[in-house]
């Protein structure tokens, strides 16, 4: 909204983390679905660009935004989310190129313990903290 938009003008942050999403593990294997993939989009793409295009360029140093190993390896129950978050990765490298002087770091993260990932299964998932804060760091 417009009072969120000037508070973020007003600010006029350095960096930028976007760790937005749905809920991803929904999904039927191998039925793409058009309205799943557009909701991805909405976070992924969308809703960021929203932000994104209220903040000071030249006060904007990193963006950083988390993609996912599943682009590498999409699974018949995550295809939705994989092209989304390779869409994003795209859209990424061509705001790189048209912003030079910003650093977008978008690793690709194994799967986490989450909210979205815990289950009666014990799995061994690493903290997200650990995790975050390596790749965090590297931002500078």
């Amino acid at each position: 909204n417009l009072k969120q938009i000037k508070l973020i003008q007003r600010f006029k942050p350095t960096h930028f983390y976007y760790f937005a999403t749905p809920k991803i593990f929904t999904g039927e294997a191998y039925n793409f679905d058009v309205k799943k993939f557009n909701l991805f989009n909405q976070y992924y793409l969308s809703s960021f660009n929203e932000i994104f295009k209220v903040l000071d360029k030249v006060k904007l140093k990193a963006v950083f935004s988390p993609s996912s190993i599943s682009v590498n390896e999409p699974t018949s129950k995550l295809f939705e989310y994989s092209c989304s978050k390779s869409a994003m990765e795209t859209y990424f490298v061509y705001l790189k190129s048209k912003y030079r002087y910003i650093n977008f770091y978008f690793p690709r993260l194994l799967k986490i313990r989450t909210n979205q990932t815990i289950s009666v299964f014990n799995e061994k998932l690493k903290s997200p903290y650990f995790e975050l804060i390596k790749y965090l760091k590297k931002i500078g």
